[in-house]
């Protein structure tokens, strides 16, 4: 079974957590976050808990539009997009790796779109993500 950030209970992380729980990608969390900031400013982060699915999650939001959702996971963490037709033809066009169409293509479909999870383990997996949330966010 996965470890969740759950032990901190209905507490939202603190910084601490955060570190202790993503380990060495805290570096990139970081990046992905300052890129965020500086593009789709004014951008609002609300921690949100769901014990059965995968503990805290952090979501980023433009006014009241989610950008997407950042996934604390052991050693590493998943960036969460739920993604219309339009955007998903757009982020093609926009150059992704094969394996984050792939993921995409195979990825389960929903009233609201296509729900999307990418792993970010190293610096290189950040550049799917910038282009996913550019081309959602130009929708």
């Amino acid at each position: 079974m996965t470890q969740k950030l759950s032990a901190v209970g209905p507490k939202e992380p603190g910084r601490e957590e955060l570190v202790g729980m993503i380990g060495e990608s805290q570096t990139f969390w970081d990046r992905l976050m300052k890129f965020l900031r500086a593009e789709y400013a004014p951008l609002s982060e609300k921690w949100h808990f769901s014990e059965h699915n995968f503990g805290w999650s952090l979501r980023l939001m433009q006014r009241q539009r989610t950008v997407l959702y950042l996934v604390p996971q052991p050693g590493h963490f998943l960036v969460a997009f739920t993604l219309g037709e339009d955007v998903i033809r757009m982020a093609r066009q926009a150059g992704l790796a094969t394996r984050d169409v792939e993921l995409i293509r195979k990825a389960p479909k929903f009233a609201s779109g296509k729900g999307v999870r990418l792993e970010v383990r190293e610096g290189k997996d950040l550049g799917s993500i910038k282009r996913l949330a550019a081309a959602k966010m130009a929708s």
